[in-house]
């Protein structure tokens, strides 16, 4: 009998609680597994998102891109995942961004170290 340990592109890493679909910014190529961060500030609610580069706060909103869109024509929306456990290998974020996994919790999203492949069973 064989198992698999990921999904098939090992992004996922069990249970996805949400998935919506949010507003991105223009000018970006998103790809699936990007951090996506809306940032929020005292006064401002949270309009749209884009890739991470810095390093995640506490206190913005995290979505993981869920799959590819590019919005070099414009504003857009893309399907995204919220809380749920991913592949912390999978995740990305832009350049030197840094991942700050409490910063993540706090919107529901874990990251774990997975294993890809099959498992194979004695049965």
């Amino acid at each position: 009998m064989r198992k698999e340990v990921c999904n098939y592109d090992g992004l996922l890493a069990g249970e996805v609680q949400t998935v919506e679909s949010i507003p991105v910014a223009a000018s970006q190529t998103i790809k699936r597994g990007d951090l996506l961060e809306s940032k929020v500030t005292e006064g401002t609610p949270a309009t749209e998102f884009t890739k991470v580069a810095d390093v995640a706060k506490v206190g913005n909103i995290y979505r993981i891109a869920a799959n590819d869109i590019d919005t070099t024509s414009g504003a857009s929306v893309v399907a995204a995942y919220g809380a749920g456990y991913y592949n912390a290998a999978k995740v990305t974020v832009s350049g030197d961004a840094k991942v700050n996994k409490m910063a993540l919790r706090a919107s529901g999203i874990i990251l774990v170290n997975c294993q890809s492949g099959t498992v194979e069973s004695e049965d």
